[in-house]
């Protein structure tokens, strides 16, 4: 899996936030999406700003995949 971060500079060396524009489950999907956020922010001219997909995977999967916010707490 992969997430599509955009990352907004406040400083040449400092972060003012970053957003989660989505996840996807190839990289190529993700890249694809990547270059479409850069086309529309250049046509805004909005500066300091970066896009970047972040694999993330998960150790234990399977023992994840079942888990919803229904699911309760065990005590």
């Amino acid at each position: 899996m992969y997430i599509l971060l955009m990352i907004v500079f406040s400083q040449p060396y400092g972060v003012e936030y970053l957003h989660n524009i989505g996840e996807y489950p190839t990289k190529q999907i993700c890249v694809e999406e990547r270059n479409r956020a850069i086309k529309i922010f250049n046509e805004s001219k909005y500066s300091y700003t970066a896009f970047g997909c972040v694999p993330v995977a998960l150790k234990n999967k399977s023992r994840y995949s079942n888990v919803s916010r229904e699911t309760k707490e065990v005590k």
